[in-house]
């Protein structure tokens, strides 16, 4: 090489980082020993100038000069900024008046060569003013990807044709693709199988001292009722407390209601009956509860297909379970505590009277599981959310009985009463 760059990367200010990034790119391209007969490619295409990186603060105009005439190639970076540039310009015209105009690479980032709009054209003046500018071998990274462009100026500079040389990198990169992908797949097979044995190991450990402690604040929670009962209440106390966690949010111990109670229990006397305590017992998975506006019911949701309602103090079921086709996902009472909303796995939301537990509007259906179900403030909405292949939300408009009745009774346009005859038809009268 009789110069001392390969090439001159010119480019706007604003287009630093997409210079940074072809010359780092163009830097670490790695020839081939041999292709296609080809001996005399270098191993790697450096250096290759760009100011920020091998020019001083400070530096002279004639130390540009001198950088353009020791590089065999001036790469542009193009983009409407950089036509604007007088610098870039220059650079180019540079090249031009030292007869190497074929050696000029447009390097296109943005806008449109050759457009004659301002606001798009991305060759500087130099460029469209010069004899034979239609020639111009652009690398166009809006035609081909920024990828494919570096690869194209490589080809360009060396003698090259461009399908060789991308067909070649494809390979190389689906090459170390597999490797890499075989390699990382490994670690992570590896990785999975140490954190899973000592996630065995620890699991079994913690199992057992949960087992122990399960077992030893049962014994205590019984032997504390057997004081109770005694009368010894604060030795009771003292036992039920030390079978319960420290720290609910951060326990010590597995927590166990047995143990719960029996502390109730011994708080009774001294808070003056404060506390009283129901168990809403269910045989499957509860997914919700909440109570009524006022306080006085409980309405959980479950896996059997059903929400039930319960009386929060005795803990005692109200009505008979409300029932769907599947798991009930959600459960809640309206505003006024009247109506029970529910959604469930069976596609659809339903609506309740709480008290008598009978449904009271046709199904709200979805196109898949109904998530959860709501009613607004006000009571005269309902929201309702699906998952899966669904995916929506509903607002559905919701009347209560009494307004519903009162709105055609009280109809001043329209008489909804039947007619004498109709009465008679269905032996009404």
């Amino acid at each position: 090489m009789d110069k001392r760059y390969y090439a001159f990367i010119s480019y706007k200010r604003e287009d630093e980082k997409q210079a940074k990034w072809l010359q780092d790119k163009l830097e670490h391209y790695r020839f081939p020993t041999n292709l296609n007969g080809r001996t005399d490619l270098p191993k790697n295409v450096r250096p290759i100038f760009r100011d920020v990186t091998d020019l001083t603060p400070g530096i002279l105009a004639e130390e540009i000069n001198k950088a353009l005439n020791d590089s065999q190639w001036l790469i542009i970076v193009c983009s409407p900024r950089s036509a604007k540039s007088p610098w870039v310009c220059k650079e180019a015209q540079s090249f031009i008046d030292s007869g190497r105009a074929d050696r000029i690479i447009p390097y296109v980032i943005e806008g449109v060569p050759f457009s004659g709009d301002e606001a798009t054209e991305c060759y500087p003046e130099a460029l469209l003013n010069m004899k034979g500018n239609k020639e111009l071998l652009a690398a166009n990274v809006n035609e081909i990807g920024r990828e494919a462009a570096a690869i194209k100026i490589l080809a360009r500079m060396f003698g090259l044709r461009f399908d060789t040389l991308w067909q070649r990198h494809t390979r190389e990169q689906k090459k170390r693709r597999i490797i890499w992908g075989t390699i990382a797949a490994f670690m992570v097979v590896v990785s999975m199988l140490i954190s899973g044995y000592f996630y065995w190991a620890n699991n079994e450990i913690k199992e057992k001292q949960n087992k122990l402690l399960i077992s030893q604040s049962k014994y205590l929670a019984s032997e504390a009722k057997k004081e109770y009962d005694k009368g010894n209440i604060t030795k009771a106390l003292r036992m039920a407390l030390y079978a319960l966690p420290k720290d609910l949010k951060n326990m010590d111990r597995p927590y166990v209601p047995e143990a719960e109670i029996m502390l109730r229990e011994c708080d009774k006397p001294q808070k003056e009956g404060i506390y009283s305590r129901s168990i809403l017992q269910h045989v499957n998975q509860v997914n919700s509860a909440q109570f009524s506006p006022d306080g006085k019911y409980i309405v959980t949701a479950f896996d059997d297909n059903t929400a039930r309602v319960w009386d929060a103090k005795t803990g005692e079921p109200v009505t008979e379970p409300l029932k769907h086709e599947d798991s009930v996902n959600s459960a809640q009472f309206s505003p006024d505590g009247k109506y029970i909303v529910t959604a469930s796995y069976d596609y659809t939301a339903r609506v309740w009277d709480a008290k008598t537990g009978e449904p009271v509007t046709e199904s709200l259906r979805h196109e898949g599981p109904v998530y959860s179900a709501q009613f607004s403030p006000n009571g005269k909405y309902i929201v309702t959310a699906s998952w899966e292949w669904d995916k929506t939300a509903k607002v559905w408009e919701f009347p209560p009985l009494e307004e519903l009745i009162d709105k055609y009774r009280n109809d001043p346009e329209h008489d909804w009463s039947l007619t004498d005859e109709e009465k008679a038809e269905y032996s009404l009268e």
